[in-house]
């Protein structure tokens, strides 16, 4: 026919090398425009702690006359006297600046002053910073009194996974910060085995190390979705859930990526539900970091954390949170690795096969007083 093109062959080449080069060029371009989004979020991470430090840095002496009296004479008369006393207001906490003679290391802080200050007060303090007079040859001791917190935090965790398989899809991290605050992190990778593991385990870990790094929870999840999307041209996704308990108030913050239901057991009880929608990380460019949910805790109470292996024991999705609600409200379990356990347990007995990993954390809140 007239009008064929007689070198078909060399065209279609050629086209395909300029595609190849057109679609690799995109890819490059992608890749650098997400290293940027990387960046970009590194930096305003670190520029919101250097904030926080220089918030915490203000700090306003609005304690004085009756409660500086107070404290004195409540020390006077256990026969400590105190030469210099300053209260300040720190976080919208009371913080206590004394010096006093040397106690020549008999640790007379930690076992009167503090104790005093407890019963005085009316709440838990700690020793923040001290120099001690009788360890430095000093007949002076200085040091820094806070508050403490009121509350501690159990654990149990649990994890199986299909025909005993060695590695785990799912991982899971628990970071306490000196008793400030308790963190648990839970991820479920895409599918099982040493993949699912590795996109789990890599997940966990970068979030340990931002979150103690002081980057915020949801930032530190938009930068970890990014570095997923920059380390392969593959699928790499995995779930995210991370709870935060605020061992001085008891407030729990859940942040949710993908993952399943988190269920709150009451001591009396009953149940509350944290639900999440969002996809998992690691999908899109711009992950939907849902606002964090928050929660008031009270002693007894236990957060029950788990994988959707776990649900899919019941392999009707519409009663996967009921079944969930019945198991807890039906048993009086309150040790939280026997309730681990005991889910565990259940969820095998439900579903013959397993054919998912699944892990269970729960923590439950306690009060210094019941420790």
């Amino acid at each position: 026919m007239q009008g064929d093109c007689k070198s078909s062959v060399k065209l279609c080449e050629m086209v395909n090398r300029f595609l190849e080069k057109y679609e690799t060029n995109n890819l490059w371009q992608q890749k650098l425009k997400d290293s940027k989004e990387v960046i970009g979020n590194q930096m305003l991470g670190v520029s919101k702690i250097l904030e926080e430090l220089v918030n915490d840095l203000k700090v306003e002496n609005t304690f004085e006359g009756d409660l500086k009296k107070l404290i004195q004479r409540e020390l006077e008369t256990q026969g400590i006297f105190i030469e210099d006393l300053d209260i300040s207001d720190y976080q919208n906490e009371t913080m206590i600046s004394l010096n006093k003679k040397s106690c020549m290391g008999s640790q007379e802080c930690m076992n009167k002053i503090v104790p005093i200050l407890n019963q005085t007060l009316g709440q838990q303090f700690k020793v923040e910073w001290s120099s001690c007079g009788g360890n430095l040859g000093s007949n002076r001791c200085s040091l820094q009194i806070v508050p403490g917190p009121r509350y501690w935090v159990g654990t149990g965790v649990v994890q199986v996974s299909p025909d005993e398989e060695v590695v785990s899809g799912d991982d899971y991290k628990i970071i306490e910060s000196d008793n400030e605050e308790f963190v648990s992190i839970l991820s479920d990778g895409m599918g099982r085995g040493q993949r699912a593991a590795l996109e789990s385990r890599t997940t966990v870990s970068l979030l340990e190390k931002l979150i103690k790094a002081g980057f915020d929870k949801e930032l530190a999840i938009k930068i970890i979705n990014s570095t997923l999307l920059l380390r392969s041209t593959e699928e790499v996704f995995s779930t995210v859930d991370i709870k935060t308990i605020d061992c001085h108030n008891g407030e729990a913050e859940f942040v949710k990526i993908g993952s399943a239901p988190t269920f709150i057991k009451r001591n009396n009880r009953e149940i509350d539900i944290i639900r999440g929608s969002s996809l998992p990380i690691g999908i899109i460019d711009n992950v939907g970091v849902e606002s964090t949910q928050s929660l008031q805790l009270s002693p007894g109470d236990m957060v029950i954390m788990v994988t959707d292996g776990v649900l899919d024991a019941q392999e009707v999705e519409t009663r996967q949170e009921e079944w969930m609600m019945r198991l807890l409200q039906n048993n009086l379990i309150n040790d939280p690795q026997s309730l681990a356990e005991y889910i565990i347990e259940q969820a095998k007995e439900t579903k013959n096969e397993i054919s998912d990993d699944m892990t269970v954390l729960v923590a439950k809140l306690n009060g210094f007083q019941n420790k």
